[in-house]
């Protein structure tokens, strides 16, 4: 069955250094059919000057575009699986616009959170660019509800290397630790389709 991973975590918890990492080892014909989507990305190309007066509807339709480029990728990985990696992946409402193109789709979901500490995230926001933001708190604070949520696994990344994060996250869907659901079944019991 294929599958999809979502890796979601605040800014500064190591989404885009481990993004590439899913690539690694990966021989020719499997790298260009395996897929590794950062949300961010698809932010910029709709506000590259992050001048859009509301930030969450971007980010909304960030994850609706997404959505229907997941549906469009996905009988093309033969069953590799991709990666989605974003900061705003984490409520039920967030996950289910990124699903909802797939909900027929006979695709195995995990769903990760990235969860360093705060004092990791501020050392790293000061060697990324020399100072915390005013806005850290509140968005960490908008992520506490859903950290003990049953479909999602968390990891604290505070003391652990891209790589580890990476072998964690493959190791967790290789052998089925953690929380796996088909799309429709996750659609299902944890979020209603949007109307």
């Amino acid at each position: 069955m294929e599958k999809l991973i979502v890796i979601s975590g605040p800014s500064a918890a190591g989404k885009s250094t481990l993004a590439p990492l899913f690539k690694e080892g990966l021989d020719r014909e499997d790298y260009l059919r395996s897929w590794v989507i950062e949300l961010d990305l698809l932010f910029l190309m709709l506000d590259p000057t992050y001048t859009y007066e509301d930030p969450y509807v971007v980010w909304s339709e960030a994850r609706k575009q997404a959505s229907i480029l997941l549906k469009s990728l996905h009988p093309k990985t033969e069953n590799l699986p991709i990666y989605v990696l974003g900061s705003t992946i984490f409520s039920p409402a967030a996950v289910a616009q990124l699903l909802e193109e797939l909900v027929e789709e006979d695709i195995l979901f995990y769903h990760f959170t990235l969860a360093p500490s705060i004092d990791a995230l501020k050392e790293r926001f000061i060697k990324r660019q020399s100072e915390v933001p005013d806005w850290i708190l509140s968005h960490l604070q908008e992520r506490v509800p859903y950290l003990h949520e049953p479909w999602t696994t968390v990891i604290d990344t505070s003391t652990l290397t891209p790589a580890q994060t990476r072998d964690m996250i493959e190791s967790h869907v290789k052998q089925g630790i953690g929380n796996s659901f088909t799309i429709k079944d996750w659609l299902t019991n944890y979020a209603s389709l949007p109307t």
